[in-house]
């Protein structure tokens, strides 16, 4: 009798520790699943984030090389104009010219859903050093956005009165009309004084900009 209420007690705790240890495996192993989840979700939120910033950063980029062939081709036209000359400059830098003094600038959105961005990684990466470089960059972003704001609300203002002022004009006009229209007109002039003081800060801006996203880069094995 008493053989039989041991061996009972045995099997009885032998199928009790199976069924612990299975749970436990159970709830470990999908524990595990759920983070491995969880990190690859953030993971790729995250590469995500930093795509978004790099063509931030590429948008930033396209607007300084415009800045860059307008200045090219205004200080060449502006010499033409004083060695009377004009009519003597390669077509392609008048093109250049008015293409991108006249072209609709359109702000790139820095700011779009970042902070719903930030607050999904920092709940489920939790990477701190990685939302601090993240931070940073939109910083710098936010703040180019308000330098070339004012270049881009100016050039509105020029496009304006060229267009008023060529509209339905009832006679044919060349390039080099609209030429010798920006170069006397006094609301282009402020936007290419504003167009010049904005070009340091935004190559500065640019340049911590790409610093940060090698940062983040380098945190996700980007590289």
């Amino acid at each position: 009798m008493k053989q039989k209420t041991k061996n009972w007690i045995l099997t009885f705790l032998a199928g009790f520790l199976a069924t612990v240890l299975g749970i436990v495996l159970t709830f470990g192993i999908e524990g595990r699943v759920n983070a491995a989840k969880r990190s690859k979700t953030a993971h790729l939120l995250a590469v995500q984030i930093v795509e978004k910033m790099d063509r931030t950063c590429k948008s930033l980029h396209e607007y300084l090389a415009m800045y860059d062939a307008i200045d090219s081709a205004f200080m060449c036209l502006h010499y033409a104009m004083v060695a009377d000359t004009l009519e003597r400059v390669d077509e392609q830098v008048v093109e250049t010219f008015l293409v991108n003094s006249l072209a609709e600038y359109v702000q790139a959105d820095v700011d779009g859903g970042m902070d719903a961005y930030l607050s999904e990684i920092l709940n489920t990466i939790g990477n701190v050093e990685l939302i601090g470089h993240i931070d940073d960059f939109y910083i710098s972003a936010r703040q180019c956005v308000k330098v070339s704001q004012q270049v881009i609300d100016q050039k509105r203002v020029v496009t304006d009165l060229t267009y008023e002022k060529f509209y339905d004009s009832g006679y044919s006009v060349t390039n080099l009309d609209y030429v010798r229209f920006l170069f006397g007109l006094p609301a282009y002039k402020v936007f290419y004084s504003r167009m010049q003081a904005a070009r340091y800060p935004l190559r500065e801006g640019e340049a911590m900009m790409l610093a940060e996203i090698d940062a983040c880069k380098k945190i996700l094995h980007l590289e």
